[in-house]
């Protein structure tokens, strides 16, 4: 089994052939939610970027967070914005949208003090992927940070940092 690297403290641990395969551009392999904490309050901070197409439909959502007091379409959502609010990281939840080919992706996550989305991903279907990619294509500059289940799923069975 390869090793993953922790971007914020360079902490080794092993994942599968599988679980690597699904990681994608961008992706930030981190141990626990401190490292994602810390990886985002390290990060420059900017000011808000108003030249995003705002959202304003409801995308829907089932899992309610009394931390947040929010609707999220999963838990892992969920799990990461309280995290982002107990953390005090300002964050709001698919406000905008982004033309992609033939159809719109809405990142899950917004970090404006930092203009950085952050994209929490569950399963990775081949749509997933396409439209990701196209995404890195068409908005190179825009800071996007994938948090894949497959990375908190493998560290909850290690010290359980998510949830």
């Amino acid at each position: 089994m390869p090793v993953v690297t922790c971007q914020n403290c360079k902490k080794n641990w092993l994942m599968s052939n599988r679980e690597l395969q699904l990681l994608f551009y961008g992706e930030l392999p981190v141990c626990s939610s401190k490292c994602l904490v810390q990886f985002i309050k390290n990060s420059p901070k900017t000011e808000e970027n108003n030249s995003y197409c705002s959202h304003t439909g409801d995308l829907g959502g089932n899992i309610w967070s009394e931390i947040v007091r929010m609707m999220f379409k999963s838990r892992f959502e969920a799990k990461i914005a309280e995290i982002l609010y107990e953390n005090q990281i300002k964050f709001e939840y698919e406000q905008y949208l982004f033309h992609v080919g033939t159809t719109i992706y809405v990142p899950d996550l917004y970090l404006p003090e930092y203009d950085m989305f952050l994209e929490v991903k569950g399963a990775w279907g081949v749509g997933s992927k396409n439209k990701l990619a196209q995404f890195f294509n068409i908005y190179p500059s825009t800071k996007l940070t994938l948090i894949p289940w497959v990375v908190g799923e493998g560290l909850i069975e290690q010290e359980n940092p998510f949830i």
